[in-house]
C-alpha cells in the first residue's frame, strides 16, 4: 500500500458585509464543480496562507482584501484528497469584477451547509452560531 499524501493546504476568505457573506461558485471541470464556497484556493509552495487568500480573491473576483484575521480551520478527507482549510475574516470593498467567477452575497442565517463542500461546513456552523463576534 502506498502512503497517502499529506493534506492540501487551502486558504479561503470569509468576506462579511453587514450580516451577509460572499460565496463563489466552483468552476466546471474542477473538484466539486458547481458548489458554492468561500473564495480561496491552494496555498502555493513558499506562499503564506494570507498571501494565498489575497491572490486567490484577486484572481477569482478582482477584489482586494484587507484586515485579514485568522478565523477557523477545518480538516476534511475527501475520497480523492485531504484538505486542511484555513479561513480568514476580512473586508473587500467594492463588487466583484465583470467576468469574475459566479458569486453571490448570502445572509448568514440563510447559509445552507448541505449545499457547500464538506470542508466548509464547520465554518458555516461557526458563522451561524454567532461565536465569531
Amino acid at each position: 500500500m502506498s502512503p497517502r499524501a499529506g493534506p492540501t493546504l487551502v486558504a479561503a476568505a470569509v468576506i462579511l458585509r453587514e450580516s451577509s457573506v460572499l460565496l463563489s461558485r466552483r468552476p466546471e471541470g474542477s473538484h466539486l464543480a458547481g458548489s458554492w464556497e468561500f473564495p480561496g484556493g491552494k496555498v502555493e509552495p513558499g506562499e503564506s496562507p494570507e498571501v494565498a487568500v489575497a491572490r486567490e480573491v484577486r484572481e477569482e473576483l478582482g477584489l482586494v482584501v484587507a484586515g485579514l484575521e485568522p478565523f477557523r480551520f477545518a480538516y476534511h478527507e475527501y475520497p480523492a484528497a485531504t484538505v486542511l482549510l484555513l479561513t480568514y475574516l476580512c473586508r473587500a470593498p467594492g463588487s466583484p469584477a465583470a467576468g469574475a467567477v459566479a458569486w453571490k452575497w448570502v445572509p448568514i442565517p440563510d447559509l445552507d451547509p448541505a449545499s457547500m463542500p464538506e470542508a466548509d461546513r464547520p465554518i458555516v456552523e461557526t458563522l451561524k452560531s454567532g461565536r465569531y463576534r
